[in-house]
């Protein structure tokens, strides 16, 4: 179904215009996944009585409030959804929303309830799909297929404790820390006890981890650094200090809000 949500997409938004980033689409994609309606069907219909100029608000609205909740991601995952924040014209508006009906009419809201949502990966998929229109080969994104990620974890991984790290250098848009949060899940371990690390040259294929994270239930301590690792051998301590400092930036915001509130 995964392939199908994805080629969906991939189809409204380019035969409702050009240009535009793979950004556009996949975030798209991410905000109805997290949004998690109790009555998808009810949902649905919402979204699709919705002009484009409302819908395009009420996705703002939505990942404003998720930004305040996971500001330990807000570095890894603003390039997905940045340009929900401009001011855009209004065929971009109407763009954006014909991908979303494509989206829900595909049935993207029955890949993610919450018996299937830890098992998910759309968004990776999304991204290889969009790739492999747009760009030579030698560039497009190499996504793992999740039967053989699982494959490939199951044979690699042993024994692990809560509090332990999974790093991985070359993350893509994260099918191996989805395949590892399985196979935790099937020992009895719960991914969010552990410590989750991950690096990639594409901050756009970063973001999607970011945002998968969250589906697959690995918790806060999801460090993910944009970057070469090849080139810098230090990048984990990096990565740690700038997580580090966007929380302690936006402490600083949430101290300043309130004793504006108080003004």
């Amino acid at each position: 179904m995964a392939t199908r949500v994805a080629d969906a997409v991939d189809e409204a938004w380019h035969r409702n215009g050009s240009g535009g980033g793979h950004e556009v689409p996949v975030g798209v994609a991410a905000t109805l996944s997290l949004l998690q309606p109790d009555d998808r069907p009810a949902f649905a219909n919402q979204v699709a009585a919705m002009t484009p100029r409302a819908y395009w608000y009420q996705s703002r609205a939505a990942w404003t409030e998720i930004v305040r909740a996971r500001t330990d991601l807000v570095d890894a995952i603003s390039p997905m959804i940045s340009w929900l924040f401009d001011e855009p014209d209004e065929p971009l508006r109407e763009r954006v929303k014909a991908t979303a009906d494509a989206a829900l009419a595909a049935g993207l809201l029955d890949l993610y309830k919450p018996e299937l949502r830890h098992d998910a990966d759309l968004l990776g998929r999304l991204l290889a799909v969009l790739k492999t229109r747009t760009e030579a080969k030698v560039n497009a994104q190499v996504y793992t297929p999740p039967d053989i990620a699982d494959v490939f974890v199951s044979l690699t991984v042993d024994a692990v404790k809560p509090g332990q790290a999974i790093c991985e250098p070359t993350v893509g848009t994260g099918s191996f820390f989805r395949a590892t949060a399985k196979l935790l899940r099937q020992r009895s371990l719960d991914p969010a006890s552990m410590i989750w690390v991950g690096a990639d040259i594409d901050e756009l294929a970063l973001a999607v981890t970011g945002v998968n994270s969250m589906f697959w239930g690995l918790g806060h301590q999801v460090i993910l650094y944009h970057g070469d690792t090849l080139a810098r051998a230090d990048w984990v301590e990096v990565a740690f200090k700038r997580r580090h400092h966007v929380l302690r930036l936006a402490s600083e915001v949430r101290a300043a809000r309130r004793i504006f509130d108080l003004m």
